[in-house]
């Protein structure tokens, strides 16, 4: 207040330089009595009506006019002018319809039913100073309050409030509220009644600010006006319209506090009449306050609008948003004008950035201004003090919307779909929808309420029955970069490695984490909760493209990666994977929990089918999935060896590569790079991340532009391991006999066209210097063939033929076979090498020799022949190498005069050991002889056949003995009798089986007639269950009931019956 307003105000009667704002010196100056003197003022004219209570003041006639003095010169002076009710509360109706559709008729009250209830009266107290020894007491003297001073409730502390005592100023302008305006401020009115074309103004008074001369200027403002106390609220009111969504009686102690700490509500209008208020007040606050605005508009004591703005957040995610309560009054269809509310949340920031490595990304925008109306009865999430019950209010809710029809507003009500465009660490575009909660700003710190959602949200809740639809962010399958890519140069437009960390997304699912409590939260006004990913359900295209099917897998964040980035962890691992999401759950917070056993046998099995074809069978370095890693793609191995790799950068190779992997499909290749520790030989010994296949996706753009759109994605596997120099798994050598060292290089690329789709790929194998010895190298017994390779390369194009290249340096016999290695050094010293028959099951290499027949007098040895043959399929399977001495089909035959005999020898075996051994011999003789008028013949043969074979890990054998004798006799030719006699006994090991069976066949030819009977009898007779059949039974015999069934059987009598 400048000085020349001090000097007008104290020429008008009152000096107000002695007065302090808020001071409390006022207050004991008079004591709450009766007053001394009362006044009604009434005017039928323009219907003034006015209750003046005079303290320490009496009338004096000693001049004309009369004026007022004091009783007691010692005592404070207080004039208070009364008025009669200036506001109505008034039943509010809550509606959830959309679309600005009115409510229907059935849930308004009937017209006359509406609840209402006058407020208190208000009343403006004024101070009379020492100083002023008169006041005029006339009717234009008693309205004249340009130079009184208002007493008022002092400014309060943060959080406190005051009622006003009956001698301070006290507006009762709205629900609940107690108001003050400034001790500073006037009020602005005609002294006499104001007439227009025969009609009458109604008198009012009208809050005014002061100009430079001390005078109330009503065109000066908005004047500043204070919630100094607030009504308790009873929970069951009808008079909500300043009451927050879901019954939020705080609102109105809210805006005492707020309005008296931090900034008071500006009035453009506050009027008083005998018919009632008219207020325009407006108020507004930052930082972390929970009421963002209150706009509060009334006519004649009835509100017209009412606006609440309460501040939150929406979680998980963390956006600043306003839960904002209007309530307005609108004529419905009947003429009725109903207090109609709502509620919705307003988004204030649309996109909020995160910086958590436990977050794919780096940005979320809500793509929805507002939400629709709010239903009813939200759900609440209950915000209680320890030891206290939760209350019926609601401040923090799951965002919730009533459907058009709906009959229960309980079980009916549905979340709402925000729509959400989030940027991973690529920056690529994810979209969404997402159900979100408010969390009230006093609730986004700490408390019962976030405590409850950050428990449902809890890193250890990954049951299926834990993640829910509000938990759960279907993403159909978009690509989504979990962690940073690696490399490139926007700069140099070259582009990232960003397929190591980009992966095709079905679903994520989240999880929260908080900060200190009292940490910058308030500050920063935000919340003290981040979203984090639970997990995540995700394709691993890189994999797909080397095992020829979809693989599917659950990822979660590597607990090391999340507490510090790549520079904590080898080989820029990020995340662990698992077979679904319960169990990468599991393995996430066993990780993070010190001493704690990691699960087993959730990894995700990677059979590499289509690269083992297409690098010809070269290897199959089968893999389980147990980690992702930015430089590596896919890492092998359980937990444990993850875990080992993220930590220290190095693997056990032997649970690194799943059992399946193999070299020439029969080797483990666990076996062959692992081993043990030279230092330490009771430890496997661990390998660098080199010596583990490296699987990268990444995408092309066009000239290596990262400007332009990509045009393709490219899946390269690269293979490069360091072999041993010893024997391995009993088989390969890694070396040759000449002291060349093995090397194995696996190169592959598949390029899948983002137009249209079309794949193209190249893959090459390549394995040089090494050999195979079968079965069993380090086995002198067993220890049968050692093929010595310089090369085998295979190298397939899309759309081309399989371009194979084999080099066999040499094939040396062992064992029981070494005498053969005569026979092979003819091969060689002949110039006759192995035939190769390339086919699209595999490649084959063999050799026939036929030694020439050798007869010595009665003695004949005929059709010897000795063989041999590889087998690699492409499809994975072991390698095979076959030997045999004659066959089955072509057995050696030797004679010896009237005496003969035969046989075959043949041995099958792989890389994964022994697989097939058969033999079989047979003996007899034969006499003949010639009558002239008849002749004829006997022979008889006798033989045994042995099979011994390995099928699924199971020895089958098979034995057979067998007997066969026929003759022949003939007279004149025209007369011919044959008979022939079998006996046959087989043992199979299967089943532990014996069958016998016996024929005995008889023909007869007389010139041209022709007649032959066969008699046959088969027995089989199933013996006890033994090793040899795996523990199982065997089958029980047929029975005579299980060959005829009962129809055929009645067929059968009824032939017999006539």
């Amino acid at each position: 207040m400048s000085r020349r307003t001090v000097l007008v105000v104290g020429g008008g009667g009152l000096l107000l330089a002695g007065l302090p704002r808020g001071s409390s010196v006022l207050a004991s100056f008079v004591q709450e009595a009766e007053p001394t003197l009362r006044l009604d003022l009434l005017r039928r004219e323009d219907m003034l009506k006015l209750h003046y209570d005079f303290y320490n003041l009496q009338v004096s006639h000693a001049s004309d006019p009369p004026t007022l003095v004091a009783v007691d010169g010692t005592r404070q002076s207080l004039v208070v002018v009364r008025f009669d009710s200036q506001h109505l509360m008034e039943e509010t109706t809550f509606v959830s319809t959309q679309g600005g559709s009115p409510p229907p008729p059935e849930a308004l009250p009937a017209p006359g039913e509406v609840l209402t209830k006058a407020v208190e009266p208000s009343r403006i107290a004024f101070l009379v100073p020492p100083t002023v020894k008169a006041l005029p007491y006339t009717e234009d003297g008693l309205l004249d309050w340009s130079g009184w001073v208002m007493r008022v409730v002092p400014v309060l502390a943060e959080g406190a409030q005051q009622a006003p005592t009956g001698l301070q100023t006290d507006l009762r302008l709205v629900d609940w509220l107690h108001l003050t305006p400034e001790q500073v401020a006037s009020w602005a009115h005609v002294r006499h009644p104001v007439d227009a074309g025969g009609r009458t103004e109604l008198w009012h008074t009208r809050l005014a600010a002061r100009d430079e001369r001390g005078r109330p200027d009503p065109f000066r403002g908005p004047n500043p006006v204070r919630a100094v106390a607030a009504d308790d609220v009873p929970a069951d009111t009808k008079f909500k319209s300043l009451i927050g969504y879901g019954g939020n009686r705080d609102v109105p102690k809210r805006l005492v506090s707020q309005s008296n700490a931090v900034e008071p509500v500006k009035a453009e209008l506050l009027l008083l009449s005998a018919q009632g208020s008219s207020v325009e007040l407006a108020g507004e606050w930052g930082g972390d306050l929970p009421i963002a605005q209150w706009r509060h508009r009334s006519s004649l004591g009835r509100d017209n609008y009412v606006r609440v703005e309460e501040r939150g957040f929406l979680f998980p995610y963390g956006h600043r948003a306003v839960l904002v309560t209007e309530t307005e009054r609108q004529i419905m269809p009947d003429g009725a004008a109903h207090l109609i509310q709502r509620a919705y949340v307003r988004v204030q920031q649309p996109v909020k950035e995160y910086s958590e490595n436990a977050f794919p990304f780096t940005s979320v925008r809500i793509l929805l201004a507002a939400t629709p109306n709010l239903a009813p009865v939200p759900e609440k999430i209950p915000a209680r003090k320890p030891g206290e019950p939760p209350t019926s209010e609601a401040r923090t809710f799951w965002v919730q919307y009533l459907p058009e029809g709906s009959a229960d507003p309980i079980a009916d009500r549905r979340d709402i779909p925000f729509p959400m465009a989030a940027t991973d660490w690529a920056g690529n575009r994810v979209e969404f929808t997402a159900f979100l909660a408010f969390v009230h700003v006093e609730d986004a710190y700490a408390g019962d309420a976030l405590a409850e959602l950050r428990a449902v949200f809890g890193a250890d809740r990954y049951g299926p029955g834990d993640l829910g639809a509000r938990r759960t962010h279907a993403l159909g399958g978009q690509e989504v970069a979990f962690a940073p890519p690696a490399g490139g140069n926007p700069a140099a437009r070259t582009a990232p490695a960003e397929g190591s960390t980009v992966l095709p997304t079905a679903a994520m699912y989240l999880s929260s984490a908080a900060g200190d409590p009292a940490g910058p939260w308030r500050w920063l006004a935000e919340p003290n909760f981040v979203p984090r990913m639970l997990a995540a359900e995700v394709r691993l295209p890189s994999v797909e493209t080397l095992v020829g099917k979809e693989v599917t897998a659950a990822i979660g964040y590597d607990p090391d990666y999340v507490a510090g980035s790549f520079e904590r962890v080898k080989g820029e691992a990020f995340a662990r994977v698992q077979r679904t999401v319960a169990q990468v759950g599991e393995l996430v917070l066993k990780l993070a929990t010190p001493g704690a056993t990691l699960p087993t046998g959730g990894e995700v099995a990677a059979q590499f089918g289509s690269v083992v074809a297409n690098v010809g069978g070269v290897a199959s370095p089968d893999l389980v999935i147990g980690g992702l890693s930015r430089a590596l793609g896919p890492l092998s191995g359980p937990a444990e060896v993850v875990t080992d790799i993220v930590r220290n950068g190095r693997f056990d190779p032997k649970k690194f590569f799943a059992e399946g992997a193999k070299l020439l499909g029969g080797i483990s290749i666990g076996d062959l790079i692992g081993g043990v520790d030279p230092v330490d030989p009771t430890k496997p010994i661990r390998l660098d991340l080199d010596s583990g296949p490296r699987i990268v996706t990444t995408r092309v753009h066009p000239g290596g532009d990262v400007t332009k759109p990509p045009e393709a994605v490219s899946t390269t596997v690269d293979w490069t391991p360091r072999l041993p120099s010893g024997l391995t798994a009993g088989v390969f050598w890694p070396k040759t006999d000449d002291g060349r060292t093995a090397s194995l290089t696996l190169h592959g690329e598949t390029r899948t066209a983002l137009g249209d789709g079309a794949t193209t790929y190249v893959m090459t194998g390549d394995l040089r210097d090494f050999a195979l010895e079968l079965v069993k190298g380090d086995d002198p017994v067993l220890s049968f063939v050692k093929l010595t390779f310089r090369r085998f390369a295979f190298e397939a194009r899309d759309n081309a033929k399989p371009n194979i290249h084999v080099e066999l340096a040499g094939v040396a016999f062992k064992g029981p076979l070494d005498f053969v290695n005569t026979l092979q050094r003819f091969l060689v010293s002949s110039g006759r090498g192995p035939a190769i028959d390339v086919q699209p099951v595999g490649i084959s290499a063999g050799w026939t020799l036929a030694i020439p027949d050798v007869a010595i007098g009665v003695f004949t040895l005929q059709h010897l022949a000795f063989s041999a043959a590889l087998h690699l399929p492409f499809d994975g399977g072991p390698a095979r190498a076959r030997f045999a001495f004659c066959s089955r089909e072509q057995p050696f035959t030797l004679t010896v005069s009237l005496f003969g005999g035969g046989g075959f020898f043949a041995l099958a075996v792989g890389a994964d050991g022994f697989e097939m051994l058969e033999a079989a011999i047979e003996f007899g003789g034969s006499v003949a002889f010639n009558l002239g008028v008849a002749s004829g013949g006997v022979s008889v043969l006798a033989g045994i056949y042995f099979k011994l074979e390995l099928t699924d890990g199971r020895e089958l054998v098979t034995l057979t003995g067998y007997l066969r004798a026929n003759g022949q006799l003939s007279v004149l030719g025209l007369i011919t009798i044959s008979a022939e006699f079998y006996l046959g006994l087989s043992y199979t090991s299967e089943g532990n089986r014996v069958e016998g069976e016996a024929s005995l066949t008889v023909e007869i030819d007389i010139l041209f007639f022709h007649k032959s009977v066969t008699l046959r009898v088969h027995k089989s007779f199933a013996g006890p269950s033994t090793a040899l059949t795996d523990g199982r039974a065997a089958a029980a015999p047929p029975k005579f009931g299980d060959l005829m069934g009962r129809d055929d059987w009645h067929t059968y009598c009824d032939a017999f019956a006539a």
